[in-house]
């Protein structure tokens, strides 16, 4: 199994917006950490997403709280502040994992 867990974060006095995600294997290590802006890319998100969950193998969706979700909600919220539009994080930072 593999987890992946996504949130999103809109900047109030902007609209801007970005996402995050982390997948995690069935031991709980790390796999990737991930962050976009959503400026221009929903549809591709959103397409991306559909294309994945329509290929073979087995899924389950459900909502996680924001405080059993803090990695994600933290690298959604920091690429509020990044200059480019996709972050993809292969070592943890250590800032969203305290």
């Amino acid at each position: 199994w593999v987890y992946l867990s996504t949130d999103g974060a809109v900047a109030k006095d902007s609209g801007y917006a970005a996402t995050g995600g982390a997948a995690r294997d069935r031991d709980g290590n790390w796999i990737i950490l991930i962050d976009m802006d959503l400026e221009d890319s929903g549809i591709t998100v959103f397409r991306i997403t559909h294309r994945i969950l329509q290929s073979k193998g087995e899924w389950r969706i459900k909502h996680i709280l924001r405080n059993q979700n803090l990695v994600t909600d933290r690298l959604a919220k920091l690429s509020l502040s990044w200059k480019s539009s996709l972050q993809v994080i292969d070592e943890a930072i250590l800032d969203l994992l305290q």
